[in-house]
């Protein structure tokens, strides 16, 4: 008798049977896995077989003696895994028939219901996955059931799904209300993802992970260690260490605490905490860990930075840079969780300024950004004090491009180093056109903690707060865990500029308001980023950077004119500034003079 075959089948001949002993633990077992959303739904071809045992010896009763009764179809639509098209199997209810046995009669019932939940495909009682689907991506792929593909823009995730993203590129993961942002060279396994709850592996590169809220449970696992959250944010990056096959995870604590299992390890990551642990100790072990405060340069790091403004558009709390992204858009109206396309330098490519609603001249204090660089983290290694030159011609080569840009800084680029042995980026700023190739570096060679990056996909930086007319030289270099420099760039010099002068600010009364012109900045592109119109009644020599209000906003650089309709009546101070946005704020790069205006 086929498995398949619905003819009626009278159960009164059956007698004690020792090969269905054991049937009771194997349903036990069925319906455990059935019931729960951490394994595998109990496969069809067990169903089959289960059935085949129960009826395959029993006598055939003819079908005049059944009565007839309603077919019904069921109601749920269940997709085949492979092929995704809609699965309804015809059940035809059976008049009921009663064994003289109790036990047989349990067992019978619950074998039915079994192979009919079962019998259909994926059992039904696991919670369905959260909405599951890429974001903003671009150069990645996706690997699934074997096959790999390139990750697109809204295509749909599930649980099993590998997403590596290339070196040139990134990729957002929305795991329903949660979100994972991969920078390029970052590999991430999906393992399960439902309405409250994601589990991850984390194979390589840097990822931001904002879980949904606390009702969600939310791990990542990166080797043998485990980190496990639930309403928060944490940023975690593989890094490879000095020795061939060493591997370190360095974790950020953005928001609220995660707590870190392994071998031999139980710890918590606070918010505003930094932990960084050796992977691959060997069974039972767990090495060199270390837990600090969070460094100026993880506060100033662009990929965090970018990340906590996306999720506080989303909604969620920033954590650590609660108050630190004031100044992170100059538009008064958030945006939304828009596509952030990073540069080759790994920095997030800034919208467009819209023009401001013209406001009351009513002075906002902002700070200006500190002039002097800051010392270095005290969490880098302890440098020896007699530094050894690394033979040049045992160094690889960096490009580098330096740009002495307008109000006194420089903006550095440069190539990318090898992964291999890399540990971080310093550039050395020099008054002498020589920069030997170590640290610390060698007098009067200084390392500005601005210019020291931990991330090898970082490709540029800003030194601010130089005197202008002086001439300097820099030097990049790649350098170990151990502070042993194996990268190098080429010296370059530059002489440093001042605040460019746009000349005379033209301002003219129209009714309310008035309308402005001034000469374009002409610099170098690199080292323009928006324009502030500001006025105050107070100040004599209004900047944006003393708290005067700023009434207009632009973005272009060609930009000659604008009209401001609205002011209340007065007399007002009015200046145009140009400003590019730095890590340690904003820097100013040209002005005009000051004109005077009185709104009647």
């Amino acid at each position: 008798m086929r498995p398949d075959d619905d003819r009626l089948v009278p159960f009164d001949g059956i007698g004690a049977d020792p090969a269905f002993d054991g049937l009771g633990e194997e349903l036990t077992e069925a319906g455990r896995r059935a019931r729960t959303a951490n394994h595998a739904a109990p496969r069809a071809a067990f169903a089959a077989d289960l059935r085949a045992r129960l009826l395959a010896d029993l006598p055939v009763v003819a079908p005049a003696t059944a009565r007839p009764l309603e077919r019904v179809r069921p109601s749920v639509r269940l997709p085949d895994p492979l092929t995704a098209r809609p699965v309804a199997p015809r059940v035809t209810a059976r008049a009921p028939m009663f064994l003289p046995a109790p036990r047989w009669t349990a067992l019978a019932v619950a074998a039915v219901v079994l192979v009919a939940v079962i019998g259909l495909g994926p059992t039904p009682f696991p919670t369905g996955p959260a909405e599951l689907r890429a974001g903003d991506v671009a150069a990645a792929t996706l690997t699934r059931d074997g096959l790999t593909s390139e990750l697109t823009t809204s295509q749909a995730l599930r649980p099993g799904d590998l997403v590596a993203t290339r070196p040139d590129g990134f990729a957002t993961l929305e795991l329903g209300a949660s979100r994972v942002r991969l920078v390029g060279g970052t590999t991430v396994g999906l393992r399960a993802a439902t309405a409250t709850r994601v589990e991850l592996e984390q194979y390589a590169g840097r990822a931001w992970h904002r879980v949904g809220g606390p009702e969600v449970a939310y791990a990542v696992h990166t080797a043998e260690v485990t980190w496990t959250a639930d309403g928060t944010a944490f940023d975690l990056r593989l890094e490879p260490g000095p020795a061939s096959g060493d591997a370190w995870v360095r974790a950020v604590g953005i928001e609220h605490d995660v707590t870190i299992s392994g071998p031999n390890l139980t710890a918590t990551l606070d918010e505003g905490a930094v932990a960084r642990i050796r992977l691959g100790g060997g069974p039972g072990s767990v090495a060199d860990v270390a837990l600090g405060p969070v460094t100026k340069v993880d506060l100033r790091d662009e990929w965090l930075v970018d990340n906590a403004r996306r999720d506080a558009r989303l909604g969620f709390d920033p954590g650590i840079f609660d108050g630190r992204l004031a100044e992170a858009s100059p538009s008064p109206a958030a945006t939304p969780d828009a596509v952030v396309s990073p540069t080759p330098d790994g920095a997030a490519v800034a919208t467009p300024l819209p023009v401001a609603t013209p406001v009351p001249p009513t002075p906002k204090p902002t700070a200006k950004p500190t002039p002097k660089p800051t010392p270095k983290p005290t969490s880098r290694p302890t440098p020896t004090p007699t530094p050894t030159p690394t033979p040049t011609s045992q160094l690889a080569t960096l490009g580098l491009t330096v740009i002495a840009c307008p109000g006194s800084f420089a903006k550095l680029t440069w190539t990318a180093a090898t992964a291999t042995t890399f540990n971080h980026y310093q550039s050395i700023r020099s008054s002498k056109s020589s920069i030997p190739a170590v640290y610390p570096p060698v007098a009067p060679g200084v390392a500005p903690d601005a210019l020291y990056v931990t991330e090898r996909t970082t490709l540029a930086a800003v030194d601010a707060g130089l005197e202008a007319g002086t001439t300097v030289s820099y030097r990049t270099m790649a350098f170990t865990v151990e502070d042993v420099a194996y990268a190098a760039s080429g010296v370059k010099t530059v002489t440093v500029k001042p605040v460019k002068s746009l000349g005379a600010l033209t301002v003219t009364p129209d009714g309310a308001g008035f309308s402005a012109a001034w000469t374009p900045y002409g610099g170098p592109d690199a080292c323009f980023g928006f324009y502030k119109l500001v006025v105050s009644t107070s100040d004599p020599t209004p900047s944006y950077l003393d708290g005067s209000s700023a009434v207009w906003v632009g973005d272009s650089a060609a930009t000659a004119s604008t009209l401001v309709e609205s002011l209340d009546p007065g007399a007002y101070h009015v200046r145009l500034e140009a400003f590019l946005d730095g890590p340690g704020g904003k820097l100013l790069v040209a002005e005009t003079d000051v004109a005077d205006l009185t709104i009647p």
